[in-house]
């Protein structure tokens, strides 16, 4: 029975990331946990289809969610640098004169990452499960919709009862033999003196 240790599965399966939960996770869609002695505790292959495209989302947020906190604390530190050497000139040293440049590489490197999760996106929103998902949510949204106009049609219907009713009393009270509800009743109706 062959055994492979956590370095021996991370070799064959190459460039990784660490994602929060533990997992290391390589760019095949092959993933692996260790316990905190360094033995290797679970294994997946390397995927392929939609779950390959998953994972791979996966992979490349993890790593520009890291692009991004590394650009964002070199931007920090450099605008600190930069700060102090200005308010401390003899004794603080300025940015290194490439500061620009790699403030520049890391955009490159974080508009590139971005690119490639929104093809990745693109694949994923092509495929036959996305569009039943797509299809069920405009279902979802047209049976709300009937239901809204339903409801307002109901509402409709209620406001005319109000009407209905204060006829219905008005009428009650001409029965009575009362002039101020003759009145009442045609200005109801419309037809007022």
């Amino acid at each position: 029975m062959f055994v492979e240790t956590f370095a021996e599965f991370c070799l064959r399966h190459g460039e990784y990331v660490d994602t929060r939960d533990g997992y290391r996770l390589f760019l095949n869609g092959a993933s692996a946990r260790k316990d905190e002695l360094g033995r290797l505790l679970e294994t997946r292959e390397p995927l392929t289809g939609i779950p390959l495209l998953r994972s791979q989302r996966i992979y490349w947020t993890t790593k520009l969610d890291a692009e991004r906190a590394d650009w964002n604390s070199f931007f920090s530190t450099s605008v600190q640098q930069a700060d102090n050497a200005a308010k401390f000139p003899d004794t603080c040293p300025p940015p290194r004169s490439d500061t620009l440049q790699q403030l520049e590489a890391g955009r490159v490197r974080i508009a590139a990452l971005e690119h490639r999760i929104a093809e990745i996106d693109a694949e994923l929103n092509n495929t036959p499960e996305a569009h039943d998902r797509r299809r069920r949510e405009q279902e979802e949204a047209e049976r709300r919709r009937k239901h809204a106009a339903h409801r307002d049609e109901i509402a409709a219907m209620n406001r005319g009862a109000v009407d209905a009713a204060e006829v219905q009393k008005a009428l009650s009270a001409l029965a009575a033999g009362q002039r101020a509800a003759q009145d009442q009743i045609l200005s109801v109706v419309g037809m007022g003196r």
